[in-house]
Parts: C-alpha cells; structure tokens; sequence
C-alpha cells in the first residue's frame, strides 16, 4: 500500500480534509478545481507571485527511501533566464529536501534537481533539452534515498537527473505546487493523482478516463461517452399480434 495518494477529489476542501494544509506567499493561491483533471474530476491549481510560492503539504511517516509522484501540466513557462521549482519530499522542511525544477536557456527548455542539505543547495540539470511544453500533462517522479545517497528526477517514466549528494533525515513531508518562482511574472499549473511510496510509482495506470491533454475538459466528458456506449437499444417486451383484417359478409 502506498504511504500516501490524493486525486483531489474532495471538492471546495481548501486541503483540510487529506492534507496537512497550504502555504502561500504574497497573494498566491492555491484551490481545488474541476476543470483541468487528468484523473477522475478534479485536481489541484496552483497560481504563484514572481519570486514566491504557493502548495499544499501532507506530512506522513517518515521513511528513509522515499518516491513521490504527481503530474503536473504548466499554462505558463519561464522566460528566458528563468526557472520555476515545484513541490518534493522534505524531511521536515525545505532545508533537507528535494524539487524538481524546469528553466528556460535560450529558448531550450531543461528539467532538473535542487537538493538541499542543511540548507546548502546544489543543482543538476540534464543534459539534452526536454522542451516541455503548457497544456501537456507530465508524470514527474523524484527519489530520495537516505540510505544511499540517491536522488533522480524521472519524466514520463524517462530518467532525466541522477544525483548522489549527501542527504541525512527520513522523508516525512510531501509538497505539491510551486516551491519558488524564479520568474518576472505570475505562473500557474495544475496538479493531480498524487502518490508517495517507499518503491517505484511509475504512470498512472488503467481504471478510470484519462485526459491527457486539453486545458478546460471535464473527465465528466469522458464518463458519459463510456457508458453511452454501454447502453444498447432493448427489443420491447411487448409485442403487438396482428390481426386478418375484417371482411363483412354479405347475407342473402
């Protein structure tokens, strides 16, 4: 059983009911929404301030082999120079952590890891261009490995950063949103099918619609169109007989 999942389907809640809560910086936000599902009928928005942050946090058992996984889609992407950091695992707080980040370098667009030790960072960014692009959801997974000294970022199930700096304290935090916002602007995404473990996550699997791409598709769309499908014209149970048609006679 995985440690912790969230779809965010419990609409309108302002994570109370299965989060710990929410930070925001500055006049950033963060709700629960149901226009932009990749799963089921909601999902999560998240609109950060430049230089600022906003998520939401669960904090769970703690656990020195740590895997989250949440996909994300972008309506916006940094500008040339900048970046944008998204949510982790934290062993308590940001100082002992990791986060995925993306950045823009001339126009090329690459993924990448921030990891913090006792609030020392360093940065790895993968070497070919991934160029991500807004409305396009994306699976990101992350590992933090205490035991080992072991920290990746996977994209799509496609490994992208592996680092082995010196990491200490158990995963017991989980944040989901913008971390930072290394941009001029304001920049939003949208969050969904949250799950934590202690092995392997990979995609989200079979067993309800999926909306990969579309930014204002209800998953409702998907769910009608299934079980239209399902219903079949029924032969009715009764049926008329029919009758010679009547010829009066004629008497002599």
């Amino acid at each position: 059983m995985a440690i912790f999942t969230e779809d965010f389907e419990v609409d309108n809640d302002n994570f109370n009911t299965n989060w710990t809560g929410k930070l925001t910086g500055g006049a950033s936000t963060a709700i629960i929404e149901h226009v932009n599902p990749h799963h089921n009928l909601h999902n999560a928005k998240f609109a950060v301030q430049s230089l600022s942050y906003t998520i939401c946090y669960k904090t769970v058992a703690a656990h020195a082999i740590g895997y989250l996984r949440v996909y994300y889609k972008l309506a916006d992407l940094p500008a040339n120079g900048e970046y944008i950091s998204l949510g982790g695992l934290e062993s308590t707080d940001w100082t002992y952590s990791i986060k995925p980040r993306l950045k823009n370098d001339a126009g090329s667009y690459y993924w990448g890891l921030r990891v913090v030790e006792n609030s020392a960072e360093t940065i790895t960014w993968e070497v070919v261009a991934s160029n991500p692009v807004i409305s396009t959801w994306y699976a990101l997974e992350i590992k933090r490995d205490v035991t080992n000294d072991i920290e990746t970022l996977k994209v799509d199930d496609v490994g992208k950063v592996s680092m082995n700096v010196a990491i200490s304290g158990n995963n017991n935090n989980i944040t989901v949103g913008f971390d930072e916002n290394g941009c001029a602007t304001t920049k939003t995404c949208y969050a969904d099918c949250v799950v934590a473990d202690s092995s392997p996550i990979g995609l989200e699997g079979a067993g309800g619609p999926t909306i990969k791409k579309g930014s204002c598709v209800p998953a409702m769309t998907a769910l009608l169109s299934k079980f239209s499908a399902l219903r079949q014209p029924r032969e009715p149970r009764f049926q008329p007989r029919t009758f010679p048609k009547f010829t009066p006679r004629t008497l002599i």
